[in-house]
């Protein structure tokens, strides 16, 4: 428990709120936004059903609702259907793991904006773990995006969607992860306060006042602590609410890879029975996954492969089940292999290319070395492979010593978040500050709204980063169990195309972790390729190492969310995996790269927008998205001031007019990537330090470490 509270108290003392939700009210300027009463379908009525459907594991039910031209989700085609909904699995369906709870998975399916009967099925997942997939689909990948329409929140459709090219099936998953649930339960939620419920059934009511010496920013410590101890002023707008929500009871969610891979393609087996006509066996199923999905990716992708096999041999288990026709995967940012990537961490602050001097203060500091990280890491997988070689959850021992190897690996990476002085960098962008919330700071009150939440039958409310399958993974310790290897090195040998992108500006799952761990997938004929520029309409958007089926690609300028970062890259990119083509040259013969065997070492000192998408987001209090507050920002709210558009906080009506509304506007993947190389030997001074007078301490942009900005998930902090 004492370890639980560490992490916990670690998470919440810098102000992130680990359950969001939306505000019941709905005066002017409150954080529920108002949204355009046209958002409704424009169809007569939208085509609602049930299903009840034979599964290999018994009787599931589906429920959906179609519809089409709406700006709930405004795509860039009128007559594109989208399906929204749920696929339930009753207890008991999951054949090997213990299940006494329901799955009721949510999913999202758009339509391609070109013959979507004659085009590739792509599922997208988050990571976190409990992450929803609707950050994919609002803030990166999706065909819309969500903006500002004077004092309503809208959406517009999004250039470089990949619905372009292939229709597209958004889940929610693991159970309890964005608007999926077990069972539905009436609660009241704290929205901003450090507050959180239901774990380990617990009363965590008076977690405030065992806070007492949260880790953080000595300003937001200091700060957090007065608000515990005196709620002496009523905050702008109220900080809880009440909804329904899951149980936010971990031991009732799939608490392992595995476990949530099997549940996950029993859902696929109901929802491909009762929408076969997106499912081309010559375009085939694709996989495409982000963050902690470099471990959901390849799990699904095994357990499809192996069940098409017992398919295939008419297995009795297997009699109510059809193949599914996966053809490829593609990781972004992924966290495959701890092993393979902890090392990284520090070799990329001391080493970055977007500053011309180390992250770091001292450049001795080797904490990988120091850590018994790799024995326990060896003591888990030893342990895992003789007491629970299936991964499924249920080994006290297996338990026990991989989570205590995962904690002690993620020290090494948070070693650099000691010093609160310096804590101001994000963990997925080192360009920026722990501020910034792109582009996904309005998503949960948008989600939350009535008329959305109606449109497309959700039944529970939404939460973007959700506490249960997080402490259910950590429980089991699942980041350690160190499976992933092999599993994409046997998807490569059936003929699977796996190709990984890295943005270069991300910390968690950095660049550098992300080569180490494709070296040690790659075959003989990767390790002899060599790197070679990454062309896109003639500009150059990275460097690329590829050998046939396998490519690792490192993405200038991109943070974590490669996508919203290079739009337009991503989407060529995406196309050219979907279609088995290699990915440097677009063509469909298959290739090995040559070049150097070494990433260039350039350094990149700038940004790689002509216009900053950041700009627009940067200084702006989303309020259910605190951690995008200033301390003088979240001061003003306790106190009373200011007032609240769409969302986001404003100091004074002043102030919110002066800023004037956001968007996405500036990037649109079209604008030249821009640098400024730093001669060997020269010190280049474009990274000056800059007093933040609102807030009294210093925003070092050349000694910094990184922060947190939301719920991740390989124990401690993780991935979108």
């Amino acid at each position: 428990m004492a370890a639980f509270l560490r992490t916990l108290t670690t998470l919440l003392a810098l102000g992130i709120p680990l359950a969001n939700a939306h505000l019941l009210t709905h005066k002017a300027f409150d954080s529920q936004p108002h949204i355009r009463r046209d958002l409704r379908s424009s169809s007569p009525q939208n085509d609602l059903f049930r299903r009840q459907t034979e599964s290999p594991g018994g009787k599931s039910s589906i429920r959906t609702t179609r519809f089409k031209d709406t700006d709930v989700c405004r795509t860039a085609k009128k007559d594109q259907a989208q399906i929204t909904g749920y696929v339930t699995l009753p207890p008991g369906t999951l054949q090997g793991y213990e299940q006494d709870f329901p799955i009721n998975t949510f999913f999202w399916f758009v339509e391609a904006r070109e013959n979507p009967k004659d085009a590739p099925l792509t599922i997208w997942m988050n990571g976190g773990p409990g992450s929803s997939s609707m950050i994919g689909l609002f803030g990166e990948v999706g065909p819309c995006q969500i903006v500002e329409d004077g004092d309503r929140l809208t959406t517009e459709a999004r250039e470089f969607s990949w619905d372009a090219k292939s229709n597209m099936l958004f889940i929610d998953q693991p159970v309890q992860t964005g608007f999926s649930y077990d069972t539905a339960e009436d609660d009241t939620v704290e929205l901003v306060r450090p507050y959180m419920f239901n774990i380990d059934g617990e009363d965590q009511s008076n977690l405030r006042e065992k806070m007492k010496r949260p880790p953080s920013r000595v300003q937001r410590r200091e700060w957090m602590k007065r608000q515990m101890e005196t709620p002496d002023a009523e905050p702008v707008v109220p900080t809880s609410f009440s909804g329904v929500f899951p149980s936010n009871d971990q031991k009732r969610v799939t608490n392992t890879t595995a476990s949530s891979s099997e549940a996950l393609w029993h859902t696929l087996q109901v929802w491909v029975k009762n929408f076969p006509e997106y499912v081309n066996a010559e375009k085939g199923l694709h996989i495409w996954t982000e963050s902690y999905g470099g471990k959901y990716g390849p799990g699904l992708a095994k357990v499809i492969l192996e069940k098409n096999e017992l398919i295939r041999e008419k297995s009795a288990a297997q009699q109510d089940a059809q193949e599914l026709p996966l053809k490829s995967l593609g990781i972004i940012n992924g966290w495959i292999d701890s092993l393979s990537q902890t090392p990284s961490f520090v070799p990329y602050l001391l080493d970055n290319p977007y500053f011309a001097e180390p992250l770091i203060d001292d450049p001795g500091k080797d904490f990988f070395s120091k850590s018994t990280c790799l024995v326990k890491l060896d003591s888990c997988k030893a342990t895992r492979d003789a007491f629970d070689p299936n991964d499924v959850g249920d080994s006290p021992d297996t338990n026990s010593i991989c989570k205590a190897a995962a904690d002690d690996c993620d020290t090494i990476r948070d070693e650099f978040l000691l010093d609160p002085e310096l804590d101001v960098r994000s963990y997925y962008d080192v360009e920026e500050s722990i501020y910034n919330s792109f582009p996904t700071g309005v998503l949960t009150p948008y989600l939350n709204n009535d008329i959305v939440r109606s449109t497309i039958g959700a039944e529970v409310n939404f939460t973007e980063s959700s506490n249960a399958p997080y402490f259910a993974f950590a429980s089991t310790g699942d980041d350690a169990r160190g499976q992933t290897i092999g599993i994409i090195q046997e998807l490569l040998a059936k003929n699977l195309k796996v190709s990984l992108l890295f943005g270069d500006k991300d910390y968690i799952c950095n660049y550098l972790g992300g080569e180490a761990v494709a070296l040690e997938i790659g075959n003989d004929d990767f390790q002899n390729a060599g790197y070679e520029k990454l062309t896109i309409d003639g500009k150059q958007v990275g460097e690329i190492r590829e050998a046939g089926l396998f490519s690792y690609a490192r993405i200038f300028g991109a943070g974590h969310l490669v996508p919203a970062y290079s739009p337009e890259a991503s989407l060529v990119l995406f196309e050219r995996g979907i279609n088995s083509r290699a990915l440097t040259t677009g063509e469909a013969q298959l290739i090995t790269t040559q070049g150097a065997k070494n990433m260039t070492t350039e350094k990149f000192v700038g940004t790689p927008f002509a216009g900053d998408a950041f700009l627009e987001w940067e200084g702006r209090c989303f309020v259910r998205a605190m951690r995008s507050c200033r301390v003088s920002a979240q001061t003003a709210f306790w106190k009373g001031e200011g007032v609240v558009r769409n969302g986001v906080f404003y100091k004074n009506e002043e102030e919110m007019e002066a800023m004037g509304t956001w968007g996405y506007t500036p990037y649109g993947g079209k604008a030249e990537f821009r640098v400024k190389k730093v001669d060997d030997g020269k010190k280049v001074e474009s990274d000056t330090e800059k007093e933040d007078e609102s807030d009294g301490w210093r925003l070092a942009a050349k000694t910094h470490l990184l922060s947190v900005v939301g719920v991740f998930g390989v124990v401690g902090i993780l991935l979108y």
